[in-house]
């Protein structure tokens, strides 16, 4: 939707589309055409946002003039001109696609009030439509980056597995890998609790490499959200005994006290003879950027269907 709204007034009668405009003054840029021909002609060359649109015309009347640009304009706002008390027309006007009427003689006040209320109605559709092309976007650029991540993972976990009978070499290889690293990593040992972090996993929570230890209470346990803790810890547990692997979203708590959403994704590498996990790797990526839109669009939705149904119980009224 323009910054300045469009507004197209078809009416074959000059009085009113004089009397339209006047009550109308200051709510965007007009556009008028006197037949549904002619306000075919001119949406095809400009963009509006909304049409006032009479019903009883010469030729091509209102209600074929609506069919024929809801084919071409189906979100367009469309408001009816019709004469008072004249309710089959109104009922009419509302089956070919209208939705709205105002009636004649206009009412200056109540005119103006149902074209501003789908104007707004109109720009709340147009930045939720907005909105949700820019989350599908997000969406696909971090199922890209989760997948790359996955593979990653997949490869380092085979390089350890290979370089088994030369342990002390492979860790020392592997401790670099997490070192250059942009996304969190982490080598857990499971039977004592000590664990790895790469600096990128301190620094997406704001704290310095090495700030937070080496055990996985101190970087995880105790950092999870309060109202997760239990869970997530239990679901962790449960998959790596049961699975080997997981993939989790939890939230973390920052050095200033915030928190991140994180995607974690873990797999066992190393387990006793009976089975029992004792080592486990894996990566965190921050998704609080994806949660921020994602909460966004949900307020945006939330707007709309405010607005819809305050104007449900205007008409209604």
């Amino acid at each position: 939707m323009a910054s300045v709204p469009r507004i197209l007034i078809v009416d074959d009668d000059a009085t009113a589309i004089q009397v339209l405009y006047g009550a109308l003054e200051g709510l965007g840029e007009f556009h008028f055409a006197t037949s549904g021909e002619q306000a075919l002609t001119l949406l095809a060359q400009h963009a509006v946002d909304l049409v006032l649109l009479d019903i009883r015309m010469p030729g091509m009347d209102g209600f074929m003039t609506c069919r024929a640009l809801r084919r071409d304009y189906p979100d367009l706002p469309v408001i009816f001109m019709t004469a008072a008390g004249d309710f089959a027309m109104e009922i009419q006007a509302l089956e070919v696609g209208g939705n709205d009427f105002v009636s004649k003689p206009f009412n200056h006040a109540v005119v103006r009030a149902r074209v501003t209320l789908h104007l707004r109605l109109q720009a709340q559709n147009a930045e939720r439509r907005r909105a949700e092309q820019e989350i599908q976007t997000l969406n696909v650029e971090l199922e890209h980056r989760v997948a790359a991540r996955t593979a990653e993972l997949a490869a380092l976990t085979e390089s350890l597995r290979r370089a088994n009978n030369a342990l002390q070499q492979s860790e020392e290889r592997y401790k670099y890998a997490m070192a250059a690293a942009s996304d969190g990593i982490w080598d857990w040992n499971i039977q004592t609790g000590k664990a790895y972090i790469n600096p990128a996993y301190s620094r997406m929570l704001g704290f310095a490499p090495g700030e937070l230890g080496d055990d996985a209470q101190g970087h995880w346990t105790d950092l999870l959200h309060p109202d997760e803790r239990e869970s997530v810890i239990a679901q962790a547990r449960q998959r790596l005994e049961e699975v080997g692997t997981y993939e989790m979203e939890f939230r973390l708590r920052c050095k200033d006290g915030s928190y991140k959403w994180i995607l974690s994704r873990g797999m066992v590498v190393t387990r006793t003879g009976d089975g029992y996990p004792l080592r486990a790797v894996g990566t965190h990526v921050d998704l609080t950027a994806r949660k921020q839109h994602e909460l966004q669009l949900r307020e945006a939705k939330e707007l709309a269907e405010s607005a819809s149904r305050a104007k449900s119980a205007f008409l209604a009224n």
